[in-house]
């Protein structure tokens, strides 16, 4: 709403209260049998005071929407109004106009939680600028220059640390309560707090980039996509009302024509079929329903770009997930190391003296293991790498040396013995002069939240659970075995996986993909809901999913699914309690069992019941 509608809607309010007040003291005074008159006459002027902005609106929207809510509540008034029915003609308005309050200021509640997101980021930031700290606003930051964000501060852009390093509060982005440890090279988002030390910080991006206006935008945006639902019933609708109102001129016509009966008598029982043909409660049912699913994912740190999504997820029986970067954290580190006539110090010297020249996430694990370890090396600059097998180079004192895997050694000539041959792990060997000097062995790290997230996942009534991976088949076993996954794919290329996402479709109907979002791409789109892992401050990932999760927790997988079906539940008890109740007041007010009054109560009670029934959802826990 504009805030022109809004002051109009809160002066319509206005009125009913008085309204309300004159309309009850009238009710009390001819109870006790006193006449005021000035009270009557209040109620009477009242009436085409508040009719007038409800037809005028009705007017507005006519040519768009001719058979609106506003339209129908001003035919039942001047029909009520028209048969003498004061206090009936006075209950529609006012019940009305705090309806619409009601359902507006819901909807500026969920509006507000997702605006509170934007509201954490402060307005200005303190550049470093000469030397010294100079207050600038947020919107003027730009990438490059150096912020110092002190203890307790939230920080205002996405940034890389420069210099020292502290505790993150991240729960704001990320929906995870835990803290999170960052030094000199992490990434940091903007809307997290800074808890224990100063640090300075290289903006990456400019604000109207960095994470937190992402998110609002994003989220603001998802509520334009509506489900098959949502079409299904804004199509209903729109035949729905001019039924109902065809319904009440025949409801006049045929006894009043045909069988000469009281006017007045089938007017009242038309204008409580009028009252009842308000689509409200079925009009507001599906996007306020959706909305504040969106809204509780969102706290979750969890961002669904449409409720066709949510949709989608509440229906899935089976989810594909890839491995690397997603069920593991493609991270490398040293399981064991393995020395043949030398020490292991002296082995993982020679490794991560050839290793230091390559950023490759093995070459990583190795150098940091050595650094870990207090282990000094020299970095050679006479050293080859040779993409996919390793690398060789002269260390001096030592010879010629290679560090790579089993085939580059077999290419090499190089005999590996059966002692120290790992075929089935992630091994790198380390040769001197032609000979194996032993081997380093590496494992990717699983996921906390990994074996937890699926066995939740098979609880909640997920029929299959499948792993797409690049890896080989041994390492694509161990893992599976390791989370309880029982079906895998194995040694997939890119376009494989968007072929296996197809060939899963076929099998199990919808299927959803849960991937990290970069290399996953083509796969997650194929899906028919797409999920990214582990997408704070991840451009790319954002984009490319249906639904961002942004921290790494995969527990994060099965709770957007129970809360799909949630939404979708209550979605579903919402509609059949609206359409049930609306037909059984049409019938008993076709019948004229059904006051006015009572028709008033039910229809705009529908509506609120509605409301009620949706916002227990925003406590939805995770």
């Amino acid at each position: 709403m504009s805030g022109e509608s809004e002051e109009l809607l809160r002066e319509r309010v206005m009125t009913s209260l008085v309204a309300a007040g004159a309309m009850i003291t009238e009710l009390i005074f001819d109870y006790l049998g006193i006449v005021s008159i000035p009270i009557h006459y209040l109620c009477l002027v009242l009436l085409p005071i508040m009719t007038l902005p409800i037809g005028y609106a009705a007017l507005k929207e006519f040519r768009e929407k001719p058979f609106n809510v506003d339209f129908l509540m001003t035919i039942v008034s001047i029909g009520a109004i028209y048969i003498g029915a004061y206090h009936e003609a006075l209950l529609v308005l006012i019940l009305f106009n705090f309806s619409e309050y009601i359902e507006d200021k819901t909807i500026d509640k969920l509006k507000a939680t997702l605006e509170e997101i934007s509201k954490l980021v402060p307005k200005v930031a303190n550049v470093i600028i000469n030397g010294k700290v100079v207050e600038v606003d947020v919107e003027k930051v730009k990438v490059g220059d150096v912020l110092l964000i002190k203890p307790g501060e939230r920080i205002p852009v996405d940034g890389v640390i420069v210099e020292g390093s502290t505790t993150i509060d991240a729960s704001a982005v990320t929906g995870e309560s835990i803290p999170v440890d960052v030094r000199e090279g992490d990434i940091v988002l903007s809307g997290t707090i800074n808890l224990t030390n100063s640090i300075k910080v290289k903006p990456t991006k400019p604000f109207t980039d960095s994470t937190v206006s992402r998110i609002t935008k994003l989220v603001l945006e998802a509520r334009e996509r509506k489900t098959r639902m949502e079409r299904f019933i804004d199509k209903f609708s729109l035949y729905y009302t001019p039924v109902i109102i065809v319904l009440a001129l025949l409801t006049i016509i045929i006894p009043v024509l045909v069988y000469g009966q009281g006017f007045k008598t089938w007017l009242y029982r038309a204008l409580v079929l009028l009252v009842l043909a308000c689509p409200s409660a079925f009009i507001i049912s599906t996007p306020i329903t959706y909305f504040v699913g969106i809204t509780r994912a969102t706290r979750s740190g969890i961002i669904v770009k449409g409720s066709t999504y949510i949709e989608t997820l509440s229906k899935v029986r089976a989810m594909a997930f890839d491995k690397t970067g997603t069920i593991t954290k493609n991270k490398l580190v040293v399981k064991e190391i393995v020395p043949v006539n030398v020490d292991d110090k002296e082995l993982l010297k020679i490794a991560a003296t050839l290793e230091a020249q390559s950023n490759h996430p093995v070459a990583v694990a190795i150098v940091e293991k050595a650094k870990e370890l207090g282990i000094e090396f020299q970095v050679s600059a006479d050293i080859r790498e040779i993409p996919g097998m390793g690398l060789e180079g002269k260390i001096d004192g030592i010879g010629h040396v290679l560090v790579g895997n089993e085939k580059f050694l077999k290419m090499k000539g190089i005999h590996i013995s059966e002692e120290i041959l790992r075929p089935d792990e992630k091994a790198v060997y380390v040769c001197s002069n032609s000979s194996v000097i032993g081997v380093i062995v590496l494992e990717d790290i699983i996921r906390e939240t990994a074996k937890d997230a699926i066995a939740e996942l098979y609880n909640i009534g997920i029929r299959d659970i499948i792993m797409l991976t690049g890896d080989r088949e041994e390492v694509a076993k161990k893992i599976a075995e390791k989370v309880g996954i029982k079906k895998y794919y194995a040694n997939l290329l890119p376009e494989d996986k968007v072929k296996k996402i197809i060939e899963l479709k076929r099998e199990y109907g919808l299927v959803s993909m849960v991937g990290d979002g970069i290399n996953d791409a083509p796969a997650l789109a194929q899906s028919d809901t797409g999920i990214a892992i582990g997408t704070a401050g991840n451009d790319i990932a954002i984009e490319a999913a249906d639904v961002a999760v942004m921290s790494d927790n995969l527990k994060k997988i099965p709770y957007i699914v129970r809360l799909s079906r949630k939404i979708h539940k209550t979605l579903k008890i919402n509609l059949g309690l609206t359409f049930a109740l609306k037909i059984g007041l049409i019938i008993l007010g076709f019948l004229g069992y059904l006051p006015l009054i009572i028709a008033i109560l039910g229809d705009d009670g529908l509506t609120l019941l509605v409301i009620a029934n949706v916002l227990p959802i925003l406590k939805y826990s995770d």
